[in-house]
């Protein structure tokens, strides 16, 4: 998979995980209040910073790809002159 379509995925992640802070959902039961209470905070922090990261990792990884790339035809253009 591309570098830049798996960091697209890690965007998607971390806005998901924001969305579900924004969004309030209807809690039922006393005894869950406490257990959605928790996951609704700790899910979309855990999402953001998952999402963030992958968008972090390939990013860097697609900038390394652009960069061999590049030192490949650096390589390549004296081997031609010869």
């Amino acid at each position: 998979m591309h570098s830049l379509l798996k960091a697209a995925i890690g965007a998607i992640i971390a806005i998901v995980g924001f969305a579900l802070m924004i969004i309030e959902l209807p809690i039922v039961g006393a005894l869950w209040k406490y257990v959605v209470t928790f996951l609704l905070g700790f899910i979309p922090l855990f999402l953001i910073l998952i999402g963030v990261l992958i968008t972090w990792l390939y990013i860097d990884e697609w900038k390394i790809e652009k960069e061999l790339e590049k030192e490949e035809l650096e390589e390549e253009k004296p081997r031609k002159k010869k």
